[in-house]
């Protein structure tokens, strides 16, 4: 029997990297389990990953700890099930994960999979800052320790994201570098064939609802100047958010409503992107330098330690320029509309 490997698909960005990994080993090698929705499933069928590389995969989805009924249904899923059973069957040559936080389901496996080592791509480039959990996060980890039960799993509350981070016990675990390449894009933009107007992304994530009337005057400011200076608006919902309220479904704007990655969009017509603290924004800023991109974080009127937000997005590339506007002024030199 060919040697396996087994990936764990844990957030939707990571696929750049599933792919990246998959072109170096043969046919057939990898089984792929999928812990963070079935969005990604649906993905990994759209770009169809079993056809071009032979995967197997396997769907281990995290349901709403809120019902007791799916505690249940997870914890026989997890540890019981035909499948569950399968994947722990093998002796892994390797077992590859992203990310310690968020999902608590690869864990599970984590602690209890056989393989030769395990590989952890820090794809999010964080650091663990230890902290004392909130209630709701000390409730969390109450009902997850039912799941991880007879599992060698530690729980810490990471102070500086304000999450969970799932550590497992007594396993070697070997940190390697991403490869922070850009897949080939396969989607159209959803904009009219014959436009012939410039165009700009915007990446929303539901932020309104943490920066309240700041966020809308500001980001409808924006869109007013954009429109000045002839651009097309095209909104790219965040995968698992609502769109905020102030950009809810209009005719005056394209929508990305697929949640799948922007580098997976043709952008060769964008000449503007821009977003609140989107990854996304230091994606295209590194892979594509044409393309103006600017964040909006210096504008509203809140601190919301914006100068964290700004570090991160400069740690996750390597080479681009984000701008960061810290007046409307600048935003029309941006649009090159003439500052009065």
């Amino acid at each position: 029997m060919a040697k396996k490997k087994l990936i764990f698909y844990q957030s939707i960005a990571e696929i750049s990297e599933i792919i990246e990994i998959l072109k170096k080993s043969p046919y057939g090698t990898y089984f792929i389990i999928v812990t963070g929705g079935k969005v990604l499933t649906n993905l990994l069928e759209k770009i169809k990953l079993k056809k071009d590389f032979g995967v197997k995969i396997y769907e281990f989805q995290a349901l709403r700890l809120k019902n007791p009924i799916n505690i249940l249904k997870m914890y026989f899923r997890f540890n019981h099930s035909r499948d569950a059973k399968k994947i722990l069957s093998f002796r892994y040559q390797d077992v590859i994960f992203f990310n310690y936080s968020y999902d608590f389901v690869a864990p599970i496996f984590l602690s209890k999979i056989n393989s030769k080592k395990i590989s952890f791509v820090n794809f999010y480039q964080r650091k663990f800052t230890n902290g004392k959990p909130k209630l709701k996060e000390i409730i969390q980890k109450f009902i997850i320790k039912i799941l991880h039960k007879n599992i060698n799993v530690k729980m810490l509350y990471d102070k500086k994201y304000e999450q969970i981070f799932f550590f497992p016990r007594d396993k070697k675990i070997k940190e390697i570098s991403k490869t922070n390449k850009m897949p080939k894009p396969i989607f159209d933009l959803p904009i009219p064939r014959n436009n012939k107007k410039k165009n700009i992304i915007y990446f929303d994530a539901f932020e309104e609802r943490i920066y309240g009337t700041s966020f809308k005057h500001t980001l409808l400011k924006i869109f007013e100047l954009a429109d000045k200076a002839d651009l097309n608006i095209i909104i790219k919902k965040h995968p698992v958010s609502n769109l905020s309220e102030c950009v809810n479904y209009s005719k005056k704007w394209s929508y990305i409503l697929e949640p799948f990655p922007i580098e997976l969009y043709k952008l060769r017509k964008v000449e503007y992107v821009f977003g609140l603290s989107s990854l996304s924004l230091s994606k295209i800023s590194e892979k594509y330098p044409k393309i103006k991109v600017f964040s909006f974080l210096n504008l509203l009127k809140v601190d919301k330690n914006t100068l964290h937000m700004r570090k991160y997005l400069q740690k996750m590339m390597k080479s681009g320029i984000i701008y960061y506007p810290n007046n409307f002024n600048q935003i029309k030199e941006i649009f090159t509309i003439k500052v009065k």
